[in-house]
């Protein structure tokens, strides 16, 4: 049963009830269903705004993909093929503090030659 059901049977219970609509007591709870009733009413709007931007957020996640894809190609398999577990033997290149070339073997600041 939705909010709005529930609300609407409220009404119905208020209404079958035969509560006396001018006495404090069945002021209040009339207010109370009127009110409940707008929130329903309110609560209802939200879910149905809410979907129509998941779905269109579900849209433009697929156009920035295709748009992805277009500038950037095919990158699934190209983001395996970097970085390889069986690979345990790699070494970063060394980096002289001197001249930033990698793996100078002339430089005078390289930091594996002898002093």
């Amino acid at each position: 049963m939705s909010i709005s059901e529930k609300t609407a049977y409220l009404k119905g219970l208020l209404e079958g009830l035969d509560i006396d609509k001018t006495k404090p007591e069945g002021k209040l709870i009339a207010a109370i269903v009127d009110v409940l009733d707008d929130m329903a009413n309110d609560v209802k709007v939200l879910y149905s705004e809410t979907d129509h931007i998941n779905d269109y957020l579900d849209e433009l996640d697929c156009d920035l993909g295709d748009v992805e894809e277009y500038l950037y190609g095919e990158d699934d398999e190209d983001d395996e093929e970097w970085y390889d577990d069986e690979d345990e033997d790699y070494e970063p290149a060394t980096v002289c503090d001197g001249c930033e070339a990698e793996d100078c073997e002339n430089c005078e600041f390289n930091n594996d030659s002898e002093d």
